[in-house]
């Protein structure tokens, strides 16, 4: 009986211990910290490194379309040649980073859910926690928004080339090369999520939307 009085006590003790607030407390800095430093910085860093890779290829494109309006009497060979250049880098950077793209939206849309259902449910929550959750939805959705938009104006960069090749006077000499250098400018040029979404702005909208939706579908749910 003294044994089993004794056992009991020593559960209650590992029990009261491992429900300690000071002990929960220090797990959950722990956490947070492991969070911060394994998945939440690589994710933005990897979105910061994303917005300066379109950026820069952003500004090739319109360089290219500065140096094309530029030419009196347009050579359609080099023109060819550089625009397919800057294409395949294009296509080669994406195949490339496109599934890190993917991972980096996916976490991004993991964490928009979890802050949205943490508002969502947070009658018993204080202000700090509120301000916490609030400034992790702005944050996030910011980013994901940046990473967007910057790869919809790489794309829109190289779709004004297409419109200003229009414009460009059809060489007497070689019309076959002005038609084939207004066909080889309208390819699209995008920058894809695993190489099955391209990046745009509908994109924004759709994502968070979903993100939203899915939200208060699985809150009602969980409510019933």
């Amino acid at each position: 009986m003294r044994s089993f009085r004794n056992t009991s006590s020593e559960l209650c003790s590992n029990f009261s211990i491992c429900f300690n607030p000071n002990i929960a407390f220090i797990s959950y800095i722990a956490l947070s910290i492991i969070y911060i430093l394994f998945f939440s910085m690589p994710v933005n860093i990897f979105m910061v490194f994303f917005i300066s890779v379109c950026h820069d290829l952003k500004q090739l494109f319109d360089e290219y379309k500065t140096c094309m309006i530029s030419q009196t009497h347009p050579d359609y060979h080099w023109l060819i040649k550089r625009y397919n250049f800057l294409r395949n880098v294009v296509i080669e950077i994406d195949s490339q980073i496109n599934c890190l793209v993917f991972w980096a939206a996916l976490a991004n849309m993991f964490c928009l859910y979890f802050t949205i259902t943490g508002i969502m449910g947070s009658e018993d929550i204080s202000i700090w926690e509120l301000i916490v959750l609030y400034s992790a939805l702005i944050f996030g959705a910011f980013m994901f928004v940046l990473m967007c938009l910057w790869a919809d104006r790489l794309s829109s960069s190289a779709a004004s080339v297409a419109h200003a090749a229009q414009a460009l006077d059809g060489n007497l000499d070689s019309p076959v090369m002005h038609i084939r250098y207004i066909l080889t400018v309208n390819k699209k040029v995008r920058m894809t999520v695993w190489s099955l979404f391209p990046l745009t702005k509908s994109s924004v909208l759709a994502s968070i939307g979903t993100v939203i939706t899915y939200s208060v579908l699985i809150k009602g749910i969980l409510n019933e």
